[in-house]
């Protein structure tokens, strides 16, 4: 689900010049390949995408904690 949630993002919104996101999945494992030309591209890719899958897991957190209501 994580990976259908950041497809969008990276089809949406391609790599840039800088970096480069490649998003895969490997049975229940995301698999998330980083390419960047210098530190400061990725670690702001790496800070981008970590942040979207803290804020998709805290989502289905939440879901979980209302459907146990």
């Amino acid at each position: 689900m994580v990976l259908k949630a950041l497809k969008p993002e990276t089809e949406m919104h391609p790599s840039t010049r800088r970096s480069k996101i490649n998003l895969s999945s490997r049975q229940n494992s995301l698999i998330l390949n980083f390419e960047a030309k210098d530190t400061s591209s990725l670690r702001a890719s790496i800070n981008s995408y970590m942040r979207w899958i803290m804020l998709i897991n805290d989502s289905f957190q939440a879901l979980e904690e209302l459907s146990r209501k």
